[in-house]
Parts: C-alpha cells; structure tokens; sequence
C-alpha cells in the first residue's frame, strides 16, 4: 500500500480511498463468514461509495465466500449467503436510485448515460484500454509496479497449485480475479476519462485494487509466502529488493511534496491548448487525451531529476529510505 497512488489520495477529496476500504472491509467480512448485518453494512457503504461497482461486488463477495480451502479444492455455496449478498445489491440499488431521485429527478444517474461521455470509437477505446494499465502518465504498470507483480505472482502461484493438486477449483479465485480487472478495464475504457483525470494515477480503477490483492493472499497465500521465503528474503536480495521498491516508491513520495509535478501532466502545449473539453470538441478531447496517455514524457521521472540540495527531495528521500529499511531489516525476534 505504501508504494502505491493511495498515499496522495489519503490527502485530497476524492473517494477512492473510502471505497477501496469499504470494498476491502466487505471482503473480509464474507471472507470471515461475519454477522449478517455487518455484510449488509459493508456492502451498502462500498456500493454508494461507487455506485458503478455493485455487480463487481456481488462476484467478489460470492468468492470470498464460498472457496473455503486451497489447494484441496472446497467448494461451498450456501444459499443462505448467496440470498444475504443478492439483498445486500438490492438494498444498494435502491438507495442509490432513490439518492439520484432525489438530487437529479431521475432514477439513474444522467452523467453516466449521455452519449457525449461515452466513449464510441473502438480505436478511442482500444487506447484508453491499455492506457489504464501501460500508459506510462497514468498506467498501473508504471503507478503501482509493485501491485501488478503481486498479481502476477498470484496468477503463477494458482497455476502451481492447479498442477500440484489436479483440483480445478484451485484457479476460480484467480480467474474471478482476473475476470473482474478485465470487467472494470472495459467499462473505464468505454468512459470520456477513464483515469478519471485530472488526479495522479488511474484514479478510477484504484478502489478494486487492495481487495483483489487481498484476495490472493487469502487463496495463495502459502505459495506466495514460500516463494517470497526462498527467494527475497534472504540477504543481499532482499536488500537488492528493497532497495527496487523503494526506487519504484520514489515518485509516490515526491508527490506530497511537489503535487505541481503531477499538475504540469495537464499544462497546455502545442498539442493541446488550454480550454479543451469534450464539450467544446470531442475530436480535440480525445486527441488531447491521447496526447497525455502517449505522447509526454512520463512525470515519473521528472521526481528523479529535480535538484538533490532542495527540501523536498530530502523528504521524499527519508520516506523512500524508511520504506526500504522497513523491507530490508528483519524484524526482532522474542
């Protein structure tokens, strides 16, 4: 989490961290076959939270609840629970219908349909697509690079438990997982500002994130741990490891104390004048979105390159440091 976007998030107005907690607490709480009250809680608050997530989070609660053990491959779904799930998404739908009643007069929200702020270009799509993950302003990739080699060991370590077990089973977690970032990469890719830009990152797909994570942990947990055992932790690679993720950390903390770096992504150039909306002119929007997907120089390094004797660099410095030193030393033992 620390080496992540959420760390300037937790400081400004946007509600990507509430709903990435609220999604997270309602993940735990079927993971832990808690209270039904408390599902119903969670569940309510991580869908007004995003009100476009609710069938993502119907999935992911079913998931959490009904692979019980890995690698032997228990599948239990109680129909108690998928009842208790099913109302919680009622519940959710009706209090959101009935908030943009009340604020809009209508039962849907009218942002979300107009045809303007839908994205019809299957090139326009295509591009937005890969930029939510590989844009090197706004992908995953290059934003959460730790995050996505988390994802990716998860994947590798339900394929191994595919092999050694047989049980099929054993690769639903990580299939649902992998399913649901496709489901949310199409739908942000079918909207004007997927990353929902201007912020620092891809905003939108944030709030999924830590429980997804969270998720595989949960389910391959054993393997991740063995492998990070035999292999990262253990002297001068782990070392080595550490000192890579605080290097990849370093733009994370930089933004606290430079957010102009993040802004200057969004200055007008010869490409894309100042005063572009989708408003005034869709071509030039999408032309100018593109511009700062593909076409600048990533404001990642420009964190690297500001100059050493200024206060700011000493701060995002120590932070980068303690991040490492956090990795690196082993904990006391007794």
């Amino acid at each position: 989490m620390l080496s992540g976007p959420f760390l300037w998030y937790a400081r400004t107005t946007f509600g990507e961290v509430l709903s990435a907690y609220c999604i997270l607490g309602l993940v735990v709480a079927c993971r832990e076959r808690a209270e039904p009250w408390k599902v119903v809680l969670w569940f309510v608050a991580a869908g007004i939270s995003k009100e476009t997530l609710f069938p993502f989070l119907l999935i992911l609660g079913l998931l959490s609840t009904s692979v019980r053990q890995l690698p032997s491959g228990i599948w239990e779904l109680r129909f108690r629970r998928v009842w208790l799930l099913s109302a919680a998404c009622a519940i959710t739908i009706f209090v959101n219908v009935g908030f943009n009643y009340a604020r809009l007069g209508s039962l849907w929200n009218l942002t979300y349909w107009d045809p303007l702020f839908i994205v019809h270009s299957r090139n326009i799509q295509a591009s937005f697509f890969m930029g939510l993950w590989f844009s090197p302003n706004g992908g995953i990739l290059f934003f959460w690079p730790l995050l996505c080699i988390w994802l990716c060991l998860g994947v590798v370590a339900a394929l191994k438990v595919f092999i050694e077990s047989g049980q099929r089973v054993a690769l639903v977690p990580a299939a649902i997982t992998v399913l649901v970032l496709l489901g949310n990469t199409i739908g942000l890719s079918k909207w004007y500002a997927p990353l929902g830009w201007v912020c620092w990152g891809p905003r939108l797909m944030l709030p999924m994130l830590p429980a997804l994570a969270y998720l595989f942990a949960v389910y391959y947990g054993c393997e991740l741990q063995q492998w990070l055992r035999s292999t990262l932790t253990r002297g001068r690679v782990q070392w080595l490891t550490a000192v890579a993720v605080g290097i990849m950390s370093f733009p994370q903390f930089g933004i606290l104390f430079r957010p102009e770096v993040g802004e200057s992504l969004f200055m007008s150039d010869g490409q894309c004048p100042s005063g572009t909306t989708i408003q005034s002119s869709a071509v030039n929007y999408y032309h100018c979105m593109n511009h700062y997907l593909w076409g600048k120089p990533s404001i990642l390094l420009k964190f690297f390159g500001q100059p050493v004797f200024r206060e700011e660099f000493a701060y995002t410095l120590v932070c980068a440091l303690l991040l490492t030193f956090f990795l690196a030393v082993p904990p006391l033992e007794g």
